[in-house]
């Protein structure tokens, strides 16, 4: 990923269709290299956040833009994230490594959209080319 030293990350989302013809995410699996990992358990968390955010960005965040290009959204209170019953089972993967440990903030929001537009292609045949998804395809 650009711009984050030695932190090659990969997002993988596996998405089902459900009795409704919407699509679930069943499973997120990411691999983070960020060097000697000090608290896994702690990186762990942040990269699941991190998944999580990305997924609601990618499927339902939208920011609305007047005509005239300024911002309609006034508030995040209308900002869909997802909930307990769309949060898939998330796997991360840490890469043991000798090198300087790195941050790893948001380092897995970036992967998560063009994971899931990839499983939605997958599943679809279809390639979604804007977000957020949820305005072109169902996501449960």
């Amino acid at each position: 990923m650009a711009g984050l030293p030695r932190a090659g990350a990969e997002a993988v989302g596996r998405s089902i269709p459900d009795r409704r013809g919407r699509v679930h995410v069943d499973r997120i699996v990411f691999v983070l290299d960020c060097g000697i990992t000090i608290n896994p358990d702690l990186v762990r968390a942040q990269v699941e956040g991190g998944l999580l955010f990305g997924l609601s960005a990618a499927a339902w965040g939208e920011v609305v833009l007047g005509d005239g290009g300024e911002i309609v959204t006034q508030n995040f209170d209308g900002y869909p994230i997802a909930r307990m019953r769309s949060v898939p089972r998330m796997e991360v993967h840490l890469i043991e490594s000798t090198e300087k440990p790195t941050g790893v903030g948001e380092v897995a929001v970036p992967s998560v959209a063009p994971a899931l537009g990839n499983a939605i292609a997958a599943l679809t045949g279809s390639r979604v080319r804007r977000l957020p998804f949820a305005k072109t395809i169902k996501i449960a």
